[in-house]
């Protein structure tokens, strides 16, 4: 069964699942190395980086798994 991402929109905030067009804010701050020490991933040094991370993000999507880690 395919499972879809909610969105989720209240008047201050908008929580939507991501798409290609977000890798440029995506890099913001994924190429921080304050915000890559509590997350999964290293800072990215290059949008290629992030555009790597995106699209595993998006195949994830597509298989069902909207999970970044498998734990």
């Amino acid at each position: 069964m395919q499972y879809t991402l909610p969105i989720l929109k209240t008047e201050r905030l908008l929580l939507r699942p991501i798409t290609q067009q977000d890798i440029e804010a995506m890099f913001v701050y994924t190429s921080q190395e304050n915000v890559a020490r509590y997350v999964t991933w290293h800072a990215h040094t290059s949008l290629e980086d992030t555009k790597t991370f995106l699209m595993l993000i998006l195949s994830g999507y597509e298989q069902g798994n909207h999970r970044l880690c498998n734990d």
